[in-house]
This record gives structure tokens, C-alpha cells and sequence, in this order.
């Protein structure tokens, strides 16, 4: 970031995230609407800078809020193609720092009112998708399942299973026939059901709330921004075509913020990798359980986690695992290999009958982290607001932040917003030799932690 003649500049596109691969989710789905590219002048009293579904669903709020506010959503990319739109596609309520066996670790009274708001998140996605009538393969209410194959893995669930006792969320316990006749699998020795997750077809999902939005927002995409600057009344924003005035300024771009001089040297930028079979036969379909959708996820947040789908007549497995440091927020073809084949490997250990199972989509989600779990959250300047660094709590933290930052903008406030106000910055990181060196031992041990999870 530089400031010249007052702008905050951006790096244009040469900072932006690179997402490596082409999403299975994108692949498989059907074309979405094409929004334009941002090429004359425009008025608005809320711009969002960023369409992935923090953004959408900021606007969305907005929407409800006051829907004769005139609202401009900006993407550098396309917004399916977001850190969001390309995830594993299963948003949960759980805290993340939950599944290392430390639950205790959290302050219990806050982690349970952190709950509670991950569900009215929840069930503020499944809202709009119940009134966009959207299909179950696209946005589905369902349990939250975690399997656990070893015992680390079943010390995991046993703080899971008492932090869920403590915030008296009710649950179930699976043993390993039941998860045997969910996965298909004998892998799994035991597991924790419990109400109040989603699964998504992500890239699907974003598509339909953009088209809802287009509606009534003005959406560009391939727009990136590349600086904003105060004006009288208001902020004046550029891109390389055109220019925006408008009142305020709301920043979802995640770890992009930093571009801007934000949270700079305090953000940790994490790629998460994510495979999608190859259509499966009608023998593997019957060799991986009776229900026809279902996601199982590992107890440890570097374990690896599977979904069985269904995408138009085809029936797949989709699988993720795997992540890695990229300051740059750039990975790169090799790391996409090795996950590939990191996630074959672990798929061959569960169902070892499927030796002709091929995937046809390896893909990479650039995600953002701080070191304490801090968020990019407020006012940053008058009028100037941001929403980033959601940690790991996927979707689910990208709707409550854009939902609490909408009620910050318009409302000057509401609970969501303040419980929000009330996480810590993120923190400073080492310098970036020592740091980068930290971030990498600790993934790789805590990789190696999760053993067969």
C-alpha cells in the first residue's frame, strides 16, 4: 500500500489471492450470469469491496435493513471464485479452536454465546435460501458429524462431546457401525452427531444470492479496486476504468485488506486444498452408505474431512486436507500435486476397495488466520469500515461478519456487531524469515499430530 494525494492504494490485481486449480464446484455447476465490469461513473451511498459471501451477505443485510439505500459491490474476480466460494462447503457452529483436545482451553460463557451467534448465521443463509428456493444439493440444513479414528482422535471427541454438554447442545453418539453405515467405511471407530450445520454447493450458493442481489445492488465483477480516497461527503474510489462516490465504504476482501495498509504484518495467509472425484460408479455409490448426501468431518482442524454429493445425476466424493503458508497468498502447482495425492492416499485408507476411484478436480481456498484469533473489525476510518479475517470458521464466520457489519454501518450497532467489536486486533507477527519459519514448523507438527485423523 502506498498513499499518494491522500488515496489509500491498493496493488490493483498483482496482490490479489491467487486460487490455484479450477474448482470442482465451478466445473460441475451450471454457467452463472455474468456481471459487468465497472466502466462509468457511479453514485452510491454503500460500496462493498468484495463479493464473496461475506460481501453478499453484507449486502443482503443491508437490503433488509433499508432497502432504498443505493448499493454498489465491487469484485476483482468473480465472486464465486472467492476464498469462500471455492471451500470444502460445510458451515459449522463450533468454535475453531475446538478438535486439538484442548477445548477447555476457551473462556466456556463466551465460546457458548459464540455458538449461539455461528446459528443465527446459520440460519440466516438457510433464510435466503429457503426464499430463493434453492435445491438440497445447493444449501441443505443438516447434522454436524465428526469422526474420530484413533485415539488422539477419540480424546478430541470427548472434549467436544463436554464443551457441547457445558453449552447444552444436544448431540449424539455414533459408534462405528453407525458411521459404517453413514460412509460406507470401517475406518472410523467413533463419532459425535449433533442439529444446526449446513452443507453447501458453494460456488452455486454465491451465484444465487449474487443473482437475488443483481436485482437491487449493482454488481461488477473483474473491477478491482485500486485506490479510495476521502472526498467532501463521502469517499471516491477508483478503478481502472471508472470511479466511484460514495457515502461509505464497507472492505470484505479478507486477507486483501492489507493491500490497503490494514492489519499489515498482523494476518497469516493460509491455503486449504479441496479434491472432487471423478462421477462414481453404480458400485461405488452403493460401497459408500445409505445416505445419499452426507459430510464427515475430522475432529483435528488439519485432519481431513470428506462429503458425499450429489451434482445433477452425478453422485461424487469431495475431500479436503492439507494446508499451507503463503504470504505472498499465492500457492503453487506443487503444493496442488501434493495434496492431490496426499488426498488419494487417505481416501485409499478408508475405502481400500476402490482402487479405480479418480479424481478430476484438485483445487486450493486461500483462507486468513491472525496468530490470537483476532478479527478486522469496525469503523476504520469515518465511514470507512471493514470485515476481514474470519479465521476458520469458513462460511458461517463470512455470513455473521458481513450480517454485523451491515447493522454497524446502517444501525450504528446492534448485539452481533458488538459482541464482534469485542475481539482483540489481530496481533503483530514475527519478523518474516522467523515468522514464516514458525508458521510452517507449527502446521507440519500439528499435521503430523493428527495422525490418522
Amino acid at each position: 500500500m502506498t498513499e499518494k494525494s491522500g488515496e489509500r492504494q491498493g496493488s490493483g490485481t498483482s496482490g490479489l489471492p491467487r486460487q490455484m486449480g479450477l474448482s470442482g464446484w465451478v466445473a460441475t455447476g451450471s454457467s452463472p450470469r455474468p456481471w459487468p465490469e465497472l466502466d462509468t461513473k457511479q453514485t452510491a451511498d454503500v460500496t462493498i469491496i468484495g463479493a464473496g459471501v461475506s460481501g453478499l451477505m453484507a449486502a443482503q443485510r443491508l437490503m433488509q435493513i433499508d432497502p432504498n439505500l443505493r448499493v454498489v459491490v465491487l469484485d476483482a474476480d468473480q465472486s464465486a471464485n472467492s476464498g469462500s466460494g471455492r471451500s470444502f462447503g460445510v458451515s459449522h457452529f463450533l468454535p475453531e479452536h475446538l478438535g486439538f483436545g484442548h477445548a477447555s482451553g476457551g473462556s466456556l460463557p463466551f465460546d457458548c454465546c459464540g455458538i449461539d451467534r455461528n446459528q443465527k448465521a446459520i440460519a440466516f443463509m438457510a433464510k435466503c435460501a429457503q426464499d430463493l428456493g434453492l435445491p438440497p444439493h445447493v444449501f441443505e440444513v443438516a447434522p454436524q458429524v465428526w469422526g474420530a479414528a484413533g485415539r488422539r482422535g477419540r480424546r478430541c471427541l470427548a472434549d467436544i462431546a463436554g464443551y457441547l454438554t457445558a453449552s447444552s447442545t444436544p448431540f449424539e453418539w455414533l459408534d462405528q457401525t453407525s458411521l459404517g453405515t453413514m460412509t460406507g467405511s470401517s475406518f472410523y471407530s467413533q463419532g459425535i452427531k449433533c442439529l444446526g450445520a449446513s452443507n453447501l454447493q458453494p460456488a452455486a450458493f454465491v451465484n444465487a444470492i449474487s443473482e437475488h442481489l443483481g436485482k437491487w445492488a449493482r454488481i461488477y465483477e473483474n473491477s478491482p479496486v485500486l485506490a479510495f480516497a476521502k472526498e467532501s461527503g463521502g469517499w471516491r474510489i477508483r478503478t481502472p476504468k471508472a470511479q466511484i462516490s460514495t457515502h461509505k465504504i464497507i472492505l470484505t476482501n479478507n486477507g486483501h485488506i492489507e493491500q490497503f495498509g490494514f492489519a499489515t504484518r498482523r494476518l497469516l495467509h493460509l491455503s486449504r486444498y479441496v479434491s472432487m472425484s471423478d462421477p462414481l460408479t453404480k458400485e461405488q455409490s452403493i460401497a459408500i452408505g445409505e445416505q445419499p448426501r452426507w459430510a464427515l468431518m475430522s475432529v483435528d482442524p488439519l485432519g481431513f474431512s470428506m462429503r458425499r454429493v450429489k451434482l445433477g445425476s452425478d453422485e461424487r466424493l469431495v475431500v479436503t486436507g492439507g494446508t499451507s503458508f503463503h504470504p505472498s497468498q499465492e500457492t503453487s502447482p506443487m503444493r496442488i500435486r501434493n495434496a492431490s495425492w496426499v488426498h488419494e492416499r487417505k481416501v485409499k485408507e478408508r475405502y481400500p476397495q476402490f482402487s479405480d476411484l479418480r479424481f478430476a478436480h484438485h483445487w486450493s481456498a486461500m483462507r486468513c488466520f491472525s496468530r490470537n484469533g483476532g478479527v478486522v473489525f469496525g469503523e476504520l476510518e469515518p465511514g470507512l469500515f471493514g470485515a476481514c479475517c474470519h479465521n476458520d470458521m469458513g462460511i458461517t464466520k463470512d455470513t455473521l461478519h458481513g450480517m454485523a457489519i451491515a447493522e454497524l454501518v446502517v444501525q450504528g450497532g446492534s448485539p452481533l456487531a458488538d459482541a464482534i467489536l469485542k475481539h482483540p486486533p489481530p496481533l503483530t507477527l514475527p519478523p518474516a524469515p522467523l515468522g514464516a519459519l514458525a508458521v510452517n514448523t507449527g502446521l507440519l507438527w500439528n499435521e503430523w499430530r493428527a495422525g490418522k485423523e
